[in-house]
């Protein structure tokens, strides 16, 4: 459900019946482990027989376009120990999803929640997909800030704090942050 900042009236998603996804860092067995399938709505796809990545609509929906994306059908393997092959075949259906949810959402977004404090309720590797009615306010100034500029906002990055640079990304710390310990790859 869509509502209003009380005095900006900036648009905020509120799904009050996300409560009652299960948190299995406290009880129950694991909807995404293979052999459980039926825990989780029809898929969309998959991969492999026996399946190596799954696709399916989240359960627990925050909005009409979200998707739930398990990255391997091993409980504890993160994605940085995925092969480069599988690591890019979750890319790939990642981004395939969000070409397909972008052509019924104004705005949609990839993300993944690793681990409790990160808000996660499953442990098991997964990321989402979310197209929602509206750009949040920060993505539309951004956007705009793009559109508005001569040359581009990101190459002249050069006075924050450097993390890490290689020849395709920039890390950096930005001096402006919104949030402690804040970073970004660009």
């Amino acid at each position: 459900m869509i509502t209003e900042t009380p005095i900006s009236r900036l648009p905020v998603l509120t799904v009050p019946d996300r409560e009652r996804r299960p948190n299995l860092y406290q009880e129950g067995a694991c909807p995404f482990c293979p052999g459980a399938e039926e825990e989780t709505p029809p898929e969309i796809c998959r991969e492999g027989d026996p399946w190596r990545i799954r696709l399916f609509p989240n359960k627990y929906p925050a909005s009409q376009h979200h998707e739930v994306l398990v990255e391997d059908a091993q409980h504890d393997r993160g994605f940085d120990e995925l092969s480069s092959e599988h690591a890019a075949a979750v890319m790939a259906l990642a981004f395939d999803r969000y070409r397909h949810l972008r052509a019924r959402s104004p705005f949609v977004t990839l993300f993944k929640n690793h681990g409790q404090l990160a808000g996660a309720s499953i442990p098991h590797p997964h990321c989402q997909i979310l197209g929602t009615a509206f750009a949040p306010a920060r993505i539309a100034a951004e956007t705009q800030a793009f559109a508005d500029s001569t040359s581009c906002p990101l190459c002249a990055s050069a006075g924050h704090p450097r993390i890490a640079q290689s020849t395709d990304f920039d890390w950096i710390a930005p001096i402006g942050s919104t949030m402690p310990w804040q970073q970004w790859i660009i």
